[in-house]
Formats: structure tokens, C-alpha cells, sequence
């Protein structure tokens, strides 16, 4: 990996949240659209990318969104993640 560059350049991410699970670092962000909405950022949904080298990143895409959460409508912002019971 080149120093200074972004690990993810053809997507806007933000708030990266870390977490080791086994051998794996994930790395869960918030995913900025390419347009502003009442001028301010638009993030509708959450990604997660991971890597066990720190050079070979994995996307999954889209893991988490608004549309998961009943009582949100509006700015998907600062992820978290954390194993408990065998769940995520």
C-alpha cells in the first residue's frame, strides 16, 4: 500500500471502526453519497471491509442501512461493532 493514499479511493468512507475477530482486522465505516442532501453529508448505510495482511482488503459491501432501523430516517453516521453470543 502506497502512504498517503486511501485504502478504498473509488468510494467516500468515513468514521472507520475497527475490530479483530481471530486473524482478521474488519473495518466497519459510514458510506458518504455523492451528493448532499439540505447541504450537509448523506450517508444512508454502513460498509465493512476486511483484511488478515493490511495490503489485500476485502469488500462486503453494504452490511447495515437506514432501512434497518425503524425509528432512524436520516444520517447513517459512526459505526460500532462488537461479537457477543456469536453474533455481530
Amino acid at each position: 500500500m502506497t502512504e498517503g493514499k486511501p485504502l478504498f479511493p473509488s468510494l467516500y468512507t468515513a468514521d472507520p471502526a475497527p475490530m479483530v475477530y481471530g486473524d482478521t482486522l474488519y473495518l466497519y465505516t459510514t458510506h458518504d453519497e455523492d451528493e448532499l442532501v439540505n447541504d450537509f453529508y448523506t450517508m444512508f448505510d454502513w460498509r465493512c471491509f476486511s483484511t488478515t495482511d493490511m495490503e489485500h482488503w476485502i469488500d462486503h459491501g453494504k452490511v447495515f442501512s437506514l432501512d434497518d432501523i425503524a425509528w432512524a430516517d436520516d444520517r447513517a453516521w459512526a459505526p460500532q461493532c462488537a461479537a457477543r453470543n456469536g453474533k455481530f
